[in-house]
């Protein structure tokens, strides 16, 4: 029932806000944001060790496109920008890593491209990609988490928003993007002990623990294809991931949204030693969700 509200509420929601829009600009992808929201001593004094901050400070970038002739667009997406570093070029690599990961969920889209390019059949139609919340739940020498929650699909009269979340793990000192083959040397263990309940859901609603497990979302066949889903290199329903500093913890999508963490310790049997070793070595310290909020 909470669910069903949940929806009727997303459609008033971007209904009415949709309506009193009007015409507005696509605004194009922002490096460096517009706003200063953050400058925290810990992580400046921190990182400063590190990577030679003067002074630093995070800024919301922002990715906005609207359309209100049919098909229409509805896409509002902010994300992180680190300011500070002496070496600018680094700066900006790791900005871009950043902002180019925050809109995964356009890339190689087939709705989203027939709604571009004005090919979708349905003219009271909307394609929608909304951020609702955005956190870095972890910071190290090495490593930047940051975690998504995005409501997003085709809104249509009668039906709501899938309510999705993402995860961007950056290993700042090879300035990549890490997916879980980089980080996890034993998939069939993970596998297993997904299917053996030993994570615990983490996820609130309504400021409720849900209590799910994930042998309890599985559908036929998904203990099959678990192993291939971990380890796929697009978005899927069971390969968004991020720690906390002192949780390993996936991400499971498939309308709602589920995380399942467990103590970074015992989670070391399937990750990989130097990944591991770079979690306990020290060098981490975690933000309060008050301090690490960027929006």
């Amino acid at each position: 029932m909470k669910r069903k509200i949940r929806n009727i509420m997303v459609i008033l929601i971007f209904t009415g806000w949709a309506v009193c829009a009007g015409n507005r600009e696509v605004i194009p992808l922002e490096k460096n944001g517009t706003e200063e929201v953050l400058s925290h001593e810990c992580l400046k004094n921190n990182l400063a060790e590190k990577y030679s901050f003067s002074s630093l400070t995070i800024t919301e970038g922002r990715y906005r496109e609207y359309r209100d002739n049919p098909p229409m667009i509805d896409i509002d997406i902010c994300y992180p920008q680190l300011h500070g570093m002496q070496d600018s070029r680094k700066e900006e690599r790791i900005n871009a890593l950043i902002a180019e990961d925050a809109l995964r969920l356009l890339r190689n889209n087939p709705v989203y491209t027939r709604f571009q390019e004005g090919s979708y059949p349905y003219e009271k139609n909307t394609f929608c990609l909304n951020q609702y919340s955005g956190k870095i739940p972890y910071v190290s020498r090495k490593l930047l988490c940051i975690r998504y929650g995005l409501f997003t699909g085709v809104l249509t009269p009668g039906k709501g928003l899938s309510s999705v979340s993402t995860a961007t793990v950056i290993d700042l000192e090879q300035e990549k993007i890490l997916m879980l083959p980089d980080v996890v040397d034993d998939f069939a263990l993970l596998s297993d002990w997904l299917m053996e309940d030993r994570f615990v859901c983490i996820t609130k609603w309504d400021n409720v623990a849900c209590g799910q497990q994930v042998s309890e979302l599985c559908r036929n066949g998904y203990r099959e294809t678990l192993y291939q889903n971990l380890q796929a290199e697009e978005f899927g329903d069971m390969n968004q991931w991020y720690v906390d500093g002192e949780r390993f913890v996936l991400i499971y999508n498939d309308g709602y949204y589920y995380e399942f963490a467990m103590d970074i310790e015992e989670a070391g049997d399937f990750l990989k030693a130097d990944f591991r070793d770079s979690i306990s070595d020290g060098t981490k310290w975690r933000l309060s969700e008050v301090d690490c909020s960027w929006m």
